[in-house]
């Protein structure tokens, strides 16, 4: 036996290594995407204050934004796959930190 661990036919492609960091970008942008989607659910009480309006309302608004979002998921995956997914992605990550710092600014 060698000191390899290596099956033939199991581990990683040849061209993992340069495609590394923009997996690495898209992990993050997703952690980042998934991070402001959830935050509000803490922030209800502030936000609804913020704003002189209950809890109760302002879950409520977060939740309908909710379904929104899952609302629209498939219809927006199926109207976008005749795009190429790179600069789909780019482009919609560049929308969504705009929105985001749009609403950071606000």
């Amino acid at each position: 036996m060698t000191g390899s661990t290596r099956v033939d036919g199991v581990g990683a492609p040849e061209g993992l290594r340069p495609m590394l960091p923009g997996l690495l970008s898209l992990a993050a942008a997703s952690c980042l995407a998934v991070t402001t989607e959830v935050l509000p659910v803490g922030l209800l009480t502030a936000i609804g204050d913020s704003f002189g309006v209950g809890a109760s309302l302002t879950g409520l608004l977060v939740t309908l934004y909710a379904v929104m979002v899952a609302a629209l998921a498939v219809p927006l995956t199926v109207l976008t796959t005749r795009f190429r997914r790179k600069p789909l992605l780019l482009l919609t990550l560049a929308g969504y930190a705009v929105s985001n710092a749009m609403v950071a600014a606000a």
